[in-house]
């Protein structure tokens, strides 16, 4: 273990004796470089006895005997635009970059440094053909390599550790020939984990002929990238009950190298973890630990990332698993990576997913030649290779292939067909078009597919709806709007129900008028914005306003009850929005129990009823009492906008909790929700400040 002399009386003494071992060093010398830790608060003298330390190196008994080098962190950050920045923000290649530059102030030791300006330079290079590639591909919109050497990418990939073994190497060189003692002063503005991981790797290669002087107001020897004790505690917070500790320690035990794949795989694991943040966490790690040169162990991770792309209905945890994706495949692209075997298939459904998720990718598949519909379907029944049963359903939607119809109709309805090969074929059918649409097998297959697990499978079952306008769709377009979980297929949803409104050759006034009032119900902004638009009957659906059966808005809370609780929102949702909407108008807390139990009923179903009843929750008349007996904010509310999948909802938790917090005049639980979760960092002050100014008035 790295030696850490601490105290103030002896440290003198104890730096001249390191001093001597190092003069005549002993046979028996550690191998781990030497390390003196200055540490405490502003204004005790630290710098002083640094100097001091500084000056007994170079004089008496000492002079001529060390290489020595002083470096002043809050000197520095005059000189590094990447210094001039917040603390959590400063770069480890930035700090390596200033101590590169210290060093080549002596002539005589720029030779040493030659394998780091050998990887500062690829690195460079790396960084401005990827710039130029990106640059040209949005220029273009079409994929564009980057055309990285092997050395390159894998300097990219690995900068800080390729340039920290250098720096080291280049330090060990000069100290082999004269011991060398180099002080840094101010080190409190560069302490973030990160750095001073990246620092440690720099003093390890630099050898046991260094002398570290480090002064600081950070005790490091605490460092969880040195304490043991605090990586057992870590770990064992993994298995903690609050999901927000889990999530933490995920992102603290990365940088300490203890995350195994295994377990940020069973975190992704939407059966098993049931919090978004720990989701999205363990997502984020497994595709930073892909950027490290285990990319080998993470591949494991691939298929469950893949399944967290296709099927997590939180979009963070979505998007934080692409991009994990997008890494792995950017990784094993390489030519240095030939010795990591990512299975063929596998590639091929992470591309897949990848490019559904929104990501280019480098990589195109030149188009079959064959255009003979026949023998493109012989093709299908007899191939085994997903990646060419793919390519052969795509070919038949361009060639909208009426014959292709029934057989694409038999694999859309096989449940053991890959999702990946069911879901191009939904696509083909909405590409083949009349013929598809004048099969009533085919539009019954798309819209049981609109109910698939999978959630590709359900986008490109309502995008073929919306290009084939059957009567049939509207409703079940309309259910996937109100309760799909994924953003994704709900958009998708909406902009095939908005192609029955504006397609009059395919659909009837009917069906633009049913399309359009459910259009309204759920999205009312979009609706209006397409009346300003030139549609089929505007002047109609303008003045289409079906009436309510029940007039809920002149019953007492007591009937308004007795209806919520035997509403049935499977059949009937919208009667659930109108109930909650006259519950929170009256603001009566006897309504508090029964919308708490609605809203557990619909935790799976209707969002737009979900949201009406926690607005009904935001607007009641409720008492601290009522707050903790019914656990609304901790429990409910709270768990709500963590997982719930729709943006909508969150939303409505966030008004709800506001309007808690002001009524009530603060209540605590409120504030901790606002403080922890929302987006707005000046959200919760800005209430505070409306309830002093109400005191006050």
């Amino acid at each position: 273990m790295n030696k850490i002399f601490l105290g103030r009386d002896k440290q003198q003494q104890r730096f001249r004796n390191v001093l001597n071992s190092l003069v005549a060093p002993a046979s028996t010398s550690e191998e781990k470089p030497k390390i003196f830790l200055l540490h405490g608060f502003g204004g005790m003298g630290k710098t002083t006895l640094l100097q001091r330390l500084y000056n007994i190196s170079r004089e008496g008994e000492f002079q001529n005997c060390f290489n020595t080098l002083c470096l002043d962190w809050e000197k520095e950050r005059e000189h590094y635009i990447g210094l001039q920045v917040d603390h959590d923000a400063i770069q480890p290649v930035t700090i390596l970059e200033a101590m590169y530059h210290k060093f080549l102030q002596q002539e005589e030791w720029k030779g040493y440094f030659e394998e780091y300006s050998y990887n500062q330079s690829l690195l460079k290079t790396a960084i401005e053909k990827i710039k130029q590639a990106e640059e040209e591909q949005e220029r273009t919109n079409q994929a564009v390599l980057s055309d990285l050497t092997t050395k390159e990418s894998e300097v990219y990939k690995n900068s800080d550790k390729r340039l920290a073994k250098a720096l080291g190497a280049g330090i060990a060189e000069i100290a082999a020939k004269k011991p060398f003692i180099i002080f840094f002063d101010t080190y409190e503005l560069v302490d973030r984990i990160e750095c001073d991981s990246v620092l440690r790797k720099v003093m390890k290669h630099g050898g046991s002929q260094v002398v570290w002087v480090i002064a600081g107001r950070s005790n490091l020897a605490n460092n969880i990238c040195r304490n043991e004790a605090a990586k057992e505690a870590l770990t064992a917070a993994l298995a903690d009950n609050d999901p927000d500790i889990v999530a933490l320690a995920i992102k603290a035990l990365r940088p300490l190298d203890a995350l195994e794949v295994p377990q940020l795989i069973r975190f992704l694991n939407l059966d098993q973890s049931k919090d978004r943040y720990v989701r999205e966490a363990a997502a984020r790690e497994l595709g930073y630990m892909a950027n490290e040169q285990i990319i080998a162990k993470v591949l494991e991770a691939v298929e469950p990332l893949i399944e967290a792309m296709r099927n997590d209905y939180m979009k963070q945890v979505r998007e934080a698993a692409s991009q994990a994706g997008a890494t792995i495949y950017s990784a094993t692209e390489y030519s240095d990576y030939k010795e990591v075997n990512l299975d063929k298939t596998v590639r091929k459904k992470l591309q897949y997913a990848l490019i559904l998720a929104g990501k280019k990718i480098s990589e195109q598949e030149e188009e079959l030649e064959e255009t003979e519909p026949r023998i493109l379907i012989n093709n299908l029944n007899s191939s085994n290779d997903i990646n060419e049963r793919e390519r052969i359903i795509n070919k038949l939607g361009k060639l909208q292939a009426s014959e292709a119809v029934r057989p694409l109709v038999d694999l859309l309805q096989d449940t053991n067909q890959e999702p990946d090969i069911r879901a191009t074929t939904a696509a083909a059918l909405g590409e083949i078009g009349t013929a598809t649409a004048n099969h009533n097998q085919a539009i019954q297959a798309l819209v049981k597919a609109l109910g698939d697990n999978d959630s590709f499978v359900r986008l490109q079952a309502a995008q073929a709806l919306g290009k084939l306008i059957p009567p049939v769709g509207i409703d079940v377009l309309y259910q996937a709007i109100r309760q799909d979980k994924f953003s994704n297929v709900r958009k998708t949803a909406k902009e095939a129900l908005i192609n029955y409104i504006r397609d009059s050759n395919q659909s009837t006034s009917e069906d633009r008028r049913k399309a359009f009032n459910y259009l309204k119900l759920v999205y009312p902004n979009d609706a209006e914005t397409l009346l300003q638009q030139s549609i089929p009957d505007a002047h109609v659906l303008r003045e289409y306003n079906p009436e309510q059966q029940v007039n809920f808005e002149n019953m007492s809370v007591s009937d308004l009850i007795d209806q919520l609780n035997n509403n049935n929102t499977q059949i009937n949702p919208d009667e659930c929005v109108a109930i909650a909407k006259a519950l929170g108008k009256h603001g009566d807390s006897d309504a508090l129990e029964p919308l708490i139990n609605k809203l557990k009923d619909l935790e799976e179903g209707d969002w737009v009823a979900r949201v009406s009843v926690i607005k009904a929750l935001g607007n009641l008349k409720i008492s601290m009492e009522e707050l903790e007996q019914t656990q609304l904010v901790q429990k409910i509310l709270v768990d709500r906008w963590r997982n719930d999948a729709i943006s909508d909802v969150r939303d409505a938790v966030k008004e709800a909790l506001k309007y808690i917090y002001l009524k009530t005049g603060g209540y605590k639980p409120a504030a901790q929700a606002l403080e922890r979760y929302s987006d707005d960092p000046f959200f919760l002050e800005r209430l505070k400040a409306k309830i002093s100014s109400r005191k006050n008035n």
